[in-house]
């Protein structure tokens, strides 16, 4: 009898296990390299915003000109750190220490902001633990500006350790360098390389290969540029760059709140013969450094063959000319899937006048089933404002937020991006990432043989005007109003690898306003036209080790996409105030491969640090291997297990048990899992 209980209770838990335990590198850390490529306008304000979930003692420092000041970031509050005047890099093709050096006794956010009337742009720091040696540059063409001389695409890169030397392979003949050529600088810690194209129309520096023996920090940005490049007004951009070894295959992307007519992105491949699709269908394939560039109206699902750098730009105002000319270009990375993290603390800068306020957003990309869960400031975000994508497990809404900290919490890792709007201003940078190394740790994946054939259609219905009201728990009341136009039938088929029908492009506006009874409120206001009947099918077919076949049907409907108003209670804030420590707690997020052959990966989130000990087990109760007394850290952790046990003896196929236990000396939490190993 005892045996048996001993079979039922390992049965019933989860796995992970690993002779290491490793923490996912992500966008906090406890040390930056940070560089300011040159404004348009020389004045131009350089800051820093530092946040944190600890309180934490921290120290900024630039060589030149002398800036040294220690700064106290208390948890889930920011921080503002004013730069000297002079703190940005001005002369191309040079070597400088006009850069900053933050350092933290815990880790830390640091998100940069470049400001001035018109041409301001923010972006996201990432710590020196997260960066790497391979960098492909994304910046964006000179076209309008007004003055060729001074505005440019441009990049400045950062070095971490003495003795870093840097490789450059430009696509465009710039100062003394022909395009195609390699040359080399040398870069000792904390100095900046830092090359501008001039301004002339159709230079750009996207696509520069950047390559060093030590991690360095890179940096992408534009003086001025005009998005598309034959709209007005040039503005700003600066996005602090991933290096290639952390782009992914999965994105979703939704469009910006209060703009029209789709927002422009860029796709940027690091392998060759990359497959890009939207929604499931092909809509280009490029090399490795090639780039493709395309306005895309309303949110969806990228999927890609090899890994690539996906980044999102805000129209000029001319584009969609929107009222009182509210908007203008930044650009903005967006973080893969595969490097969501599950809580951020940000900052939503004011970027305005004293005339106008800075309308501030949040896009969040949540899993479907976690939508529930999501909270800004402790506050839920009503579930009904999500909009469920036709393609992956993912929900969409955008929310409206007043100018300060916020802090946005889920059960499930999900994505923020945050951006703002003012006259003829912007910004725009993502909250947060991980940035797990694909390229030195791979990922094996397990091959089948799929054929799928999907059927889907659309059809239109007659001409008229819809309005309801709704009232959810007596709480929000929802006015929604609905257009519909009916047009011919579209049809148009074609024969490439599968058979698919064209799509026209469907345009959709979405603006919604809860108007709330309590401190919750948005409006909605949708308008879909050229509605059609659309059939599309399709039929994929890849190669694995298993012929299984699949006939799948769907019914699709047109996706919405709210504006959605989201004022959340006003936090309290007292500068010496100390939050409440969080109570100890494990929560699997789950391992890759499973089933493994050579070794898997295990990811786990802690809610606050704790002692980890770690044990694996056959079914039949042996200890197979074990670690004890390992550091965990709050929030996402890793370990990779090799498949051998304590003898370093690779193990036979079957189903393994483990056991993670965490103890912080007030709580002790148990976790049970298992895998399966396949010879």
């Amino acid at each position: 009898m005892q045996i048996y209980v001993k079979y039922i209770f390992l049965f019933i838990i989860a796995v992970f296990f690993s002779e290491n335990l490793l923490s996912i590198p992500y966008s906090s850390g406890k040390k930056f390299y940070i560089a300011f490529p040159s404004n348009y306008y020389p004045d131009a304000e350089k800051k820093l915003y530092i946040t944190s979930n600890i309180t934490s003692t921290v120290n900024v420092y630039m060589p030149s000109p002398i800036f040294n000041n220690n700064y106290t970031v208390y948890a889930y509050q920011t921080t503002e750190v004013n730069l000297p005047q002079n703190s940005e890099l001005k002369v191309s093709d040079s070597l400088s220490y006009t850069t900053i050096r933050v350092t933290s006794d815990n880790d830390i956010a640091v998100y940069g902001i470049n400001k001035r009337l018109t041409v301001t742009d923010a972006f996201l720091a990432l710590p020196v633990e997260s960066l790497g040696t391979e960098y492909i540059i994304q910046s964006y063409p000179s076209s309008l500006t007004e003055n060729p001389s001074t505005g440019g695409s441009q990049f400045a890169v950062v070095g971490t350790k003495d003795n870093t030397y840097v490789t450059i392979t430009l696509p465009i003949n710039t100062g003394p360098y022909f395009a195609g050529v390699p040359y080399s600088v040398t870069l000792q810690t904390g100095q900046a390389y830092y090359l501008k194209a001039t301004g002339l129309p159709g230079n750009d520096l996207s696509g520069t290969k950047i390559s060093s023996n030590y991690p360095v920090a890179v940096f992408g940005s534009h003086q001025c540029a005009n998005v598309p490049d034959n709209e007005l007004f040039c503005d700003y951009l600066i996005e602090q760059l991933p290096p290639v070894t952390s782009w992914g295959k999965e994105f979703i992307i939704v469009p910006l709140a209060g703009r029209k007519n789709g927002d422009t992105y860029r796709f940027l491949a690091s392998e060759d013969n990359c497959d890009i699709y939207l929604d499931g269908l092909k809509i280009t394939t490029l090399n490795k450094n090639e780039i493709y560039e395309a306005i895309i109206d309303g949110p969806g699902y990228i999927s890609s063959t090899g890994r690539i750098l996906l980044t999102q730009y805000a129209n000029g105002v001319s584009y969609d000319n929107p009222t009182n000319d509210i908007g203008d270009p930044f650009m903005m990375i967006i973080p893969p899937v595969e490097q969501f993290l599950s809580s951020y603390t940000i900052y939503s800068p004011d970027i305005g006048t004293p005339v106008t306020l800075t309308s501030n957003f949040l896009n969040l990309i949540v899993n479907k089933s976690d939508k529930s869960n999501i909270k800004v400031d402790a506050t839920p975000v009503p579930s009904f404002i999500f909009t469920d994508l036709s393609y992956g497990d993912f929900s969409v809404a955008r929310v409206s937020v007043n100018t300060g900290t916020h802090n946005i919490t889920g059960e499930l890792p999900f994505l923020v991006l945050v951006y703002g709007f003012n006259w003829r201003e912007s910004y725009g940078y993502p909250a947060g990432t991980a940035l797990y190394d694909f390229v030195s740790s791979p990922t094996p994946t397990i091959t089948n043989t799929i054929t799928a054939t999907i059927t889907k259609t659309l059809t239109p219905t007659k001409t008229s005007t819809i309005t309801k009201t709704m009232t959810y728990d007596n709480t929000f009341t929802i006015t929604e109003t609905l257009t519909i136009t009916k047009t011919p039938s579209i049809t148009k088929t074609q024969t490439e690898e599968f058979t698919k029908t064209n799509t026209p492009t469907i345009t959709r506006t979405l603006t919604k306003t809860i108007t709330p009874t309590n401190s919750i409120t948005a409006t909605i206001t949708l308008t879909i036209t050229n509605t059609f009947t659309i059939t599309i099918t399709q039929t994929i077919t890849k190669t694995l080790t298993e012929t299984p076949t699949f006939t799948i049907t769907e019914s699709a409907t047109l996706t919405m996409t709210p504006s959605i108003t989201h004022t959340p209670l006003p936090p309290t804030v007292t500068m010496t105030q100390t939050p409440s420590e969080p109570e100890l707690e494990i929560k699997i997020t789950g391992n890759f491969p499973n089933p493994f052959n050579k070794g898997t990966f295990i990811v786990f989130w802690l809610s606050k640090e704790a002692e980890i000990d770690l044990k694996i087990f056959t079914v039949s109760g042996e200890i197979v291997n074990e670690k004890a007394k390992l550091n965990g850290i709050y929030g996402i952790n890793k370990f990779y297990w090799d498949g051998k046990n304590k003898f370093n003896r690779e193990v036979a196929s079957g189903v393994f048990i483990y056991k993670i236990r965490a103890n912080d000396e007030k709580k002790e939490v148990i976790k049970w899992g298992k895998l399966i190993c396949v010879r």
